[in-house]
């Protein structure tokens, strides 16, 4: 069964940046709907160093708090409460299913700054919902095995990593921190992340999802080199 997908802060518009080597991939989703989907792992070890984040998977905060304190007595070693004092506690959390994302980037991206560091070559998706909704009925139609797709969903990039941060109080913002959540050095690209869950564990999963999109003209179109953004 095809569930709807959920979209968090869906804006009007978004854009999606390639080398201009990977010419060939912006022409395949502008023009004939093809789309590559790459599991979460691959970020981590992706080619272009600067792009790469090995801390993809992995969510993290320094949540403030009341922090215990033990004393250790230095004669014979024993342990005895010394109260607490205003700290922050490490919070971590971890995603052990496979997922697979396609990055975008938000309407008020820098294209500039987001182009050096994503490339020059850009795709305007003018239609997100109609995006959204059509890589929801792909991914759907994939024969996976004994796998199956679990959710699609779409999100804003959070960019507090490692940062001092109340822990979030919705649960399904808490429950995304591992895959929606990435280091302040990464805020330029402004990302509006796509994410499919497949069912299972990361191991033996599939390296990529492949998908082909219907009438990508209602949706998005090809600008070279960045014009006419």
């Amino acid at each position: 069964m095809v569930r709807e997908p959920e979209l968090i802060a869906l804006p009007g518009r978004l854009l999606r940046f390639y080398k201009s080597a990977d010419r060939r991939y912006a022409e395949a989703f502008a023009f004939e709907g093809r789309l590559r989907l790459w599991e979460l792992a691959y970020f981590r070890r992706i080619e272009d160093a600067s792009r790469a984040d090995p801390d993809e998977g992995e969510g993290r905060l320094r949540v403030p708090g009341q922090v215990p304190l033990v004393n250790v007595s230095v004669t014979d070693g024993r342990f005895t409460d010394g109260g607490t004092v205003q700290g922050h506690f490490n919070f971590g959390t971890t995603w052990v299913q496979p997922l697979y994302v396609f990055c975008t980037s938000l309407p008020d991206v820098s294209v500039t700054i987001a182009g050096g560091h994503l490339g020059s070559e850009l795709v305007i998706i003018h239609d997100p919902a109609r995006f959204a909704a059509e890589l929801t009925r792909s991914a759907y139609l994939l024969h996976l095995g004994e796998r199956e797709i679990l959710w699609v969903e779409a999100f804003p990039v959070r960019y507090d990593k490692d940062a001092v941060s109340d822990l979030p109080s919705d649960q399904s913002a808490r429950h995304r921190l591992p895959y929606g959540q990435k280091a302040s050095r990464f805020e330029v690209e402004r990302e509006y992340r796509f994410v499919v869950a497949v069912s299972g564990v990361r191991q033996g999963a599939l390296e990529f999802l492949d998908l082909q999109l219907g009438h990508p003209e209602r949706f998005c179109d090809h600008c070279a080199s960045g014009s006419a953004v």
